[in-house]
């Protein structure tokens, strides 16, 4: 066992090692000397990260929860459809954007009962296929998108049988990310669950991830001030059953428990003041959330609804994001906001009853979300979110789908990247916007 000196340099080491982006000869070096001082490198040493800072870093929130029939997964269409159904009725879809599958190979694409107006079949994918996921990792490589949020819902995870299917995502994700050499985080939504069970389910399932899956060994698990990164979504909404001291407590854990985290927080817009000024108020209005949102290592609050166009915009990065950003820099914690590129959930709401026009935040072709980019980047934020890469039910993805109605299916209400008079769009329209983000964002660095 080393000595109280040999630790303390073994732990100098540790920072320095965690504060070297993209060095493996270095951190090649740095292991031998803890192997040399302890015995034994930590576990989160014996790798060199690919990010070991989220400065700089554009990330784009990763649902990876689409299935397939005959995946594995034994979910049927889970999330293209609603309900166990056939891929054949357009009035069963839950989702408002058609995926471009042109791309994939023959053995990553799911048939469907569905066709294009030209008669050829339309096909969709499953996320338990490594393949497909390491594809869109190959994408966020070529544009120029740093990593991602990979989302794991709480209320999934308290279904045993369905953790199994959950890692199997995870783990095509650390695959693809190592490869093309992207970061990736783990972000718990803690959506529909109460705190005190919410909690519960954290505990169990980051042990797992940590010491089963050595999930955070992995290169490509993004660190930041010298611990991996875990995010935590639904803090002091109003619509979440969790109160400030489960919330605490939730972060406790992850500071001092396995693998001891940098946790990052997806809060409410109002998050600073509790909208006290009236604007955007989805924050519990409790002054004990006041402590929650400060004990935070990183404040990302949620923008996706909060704006819909140029003026909500400008408002909103006016109102909220400059003065977020002089916050967090007082408080000594760092500031992620959140850009989307657009917001319609016409066929998912149908499922609950609620009915929502299609295209219901308008992607005005790119100006909607490059308007947003250009704000926080003259705010001087030093990194960023976008909501989402693959979320095709409410309408905010980036990754590629259909440009055009003659790559939809026929007969389904769907949005194409050309409405609202967009000519020439091309599948990949908003994975370049999303690249031309993180250049503008490393011109901050």
């Amino acid at each position: 066992m080393a000595g109280i000196g040999e630790q303390a340099m073994a732990q100098y080491w540790r920072r320095f090692a965690g504060r070297c982006r993209q060095c493996p000869v270095a951190g090649a070096v740095l292991l031998l000397v803890l192997a040399a001082i302890t015995g034994a490198a930590p576990a989160h040493a014996q790798v060199a990260h690919f990010y070991s800072s989220l400065r700089g870093m554009h990330v784009a929130g990763y649902q990876g929860w689409f299935r397939c029939p005959g995946d594995g997964a034994g979910i049927s269409w889970g999330h293209w459809m609603r309900g166990k159904t056939n891929a054949s009725d357009p009035n069963t879809l839950a989702v408002d954007m058609w995926p471009d599958t042109s791309e994939l190979d023959p053995d990553e694409l799911c048939p469907t009962g569905f066709r294009l107006p030209g008669g050829a079949p339309a096909y969709l994918f499953s996320n338990q296929n490594p393949k497909t996921v390491a594809r869109h990792f190959k994408w966020m490589r070529q544009y120029g998108l740093d990593g991602v949020a990979m989302q794991r819902f709480t209320a999934a995870v308290a279904r045993p049988a369905a953790t199994a299917h959950l890692d199997t995502v995870l783990r095509n994700v650390s695959a693809a990310a190592e490869e093309n050499r992207r970061g990736f985080f783990v972000m718990y939504d803690i959506s529909g669950m109460n705190g005190a069970t919410a909690l519960d389910l954290i505990k169990r399932d980051w042990q797992h991830l940590v010491v089963d899956l050595r999930l955070t060994e992995s290169p490509a698990y993004i660190y930041d001030r010298g611990r991996p990164v875990v995010g935590v979504w639904g803090l002091g909404f109003k619509q979440r059953d969790v109160s400030p001291e489960q919330a605490s407590a939730i972060i406790r854990y992850f500071k001092a428990g396995p693998g001891a985290a940098t946790v990052l927080g997806g809060v409410p817009a109002s998050w600073r003041n509790l909208s006290a000024d009236g604007r955007w108020p989805d924050a519990h209005s409790d002054a004990g959330w006041h402590a929650v949102y400060r004990s935070l290592d990183v404040i990302s609050p949620w923008s996706v609804g909060r704006l819909r166009d140029d003026r909500g915009t400008d408002d909103f990065a006016r109102m909220r994001i400059g003065p977020d950003i002089a916050e967090t820099r007082r408080l000594g914690i760092e500031y992620m906001p959140v850009v989307f590129p657009g917001f319609s959930w016409h066929n998912a709401s149908l499922a609950s009853a609620r009915f929502a026009p299609i295209d219901a935040i308008p992607r005005r072709c790119g100006a909607f979300y490059r308007r947003q980019v250009a704000n926080i980047i003259k705010a001087g934020a030093t990194m960023l979110y976008t909501a989402m890469f693959d979320e095709v039910n409410e309408g905010t993805a980036i990754f590629k789908v259909a440009p055009t109605p003659a790559r939809q299916p026929a007969g389904a209400d769907l949005l194409p990247l050309d409405a609202g008079g967009c000519g020439n769009a091309t599948s990949d329209l908003y994975l370049r916007l999303a690249g031309d983000a993180t250049r503008a964002l490393g011109q901050r660095r």
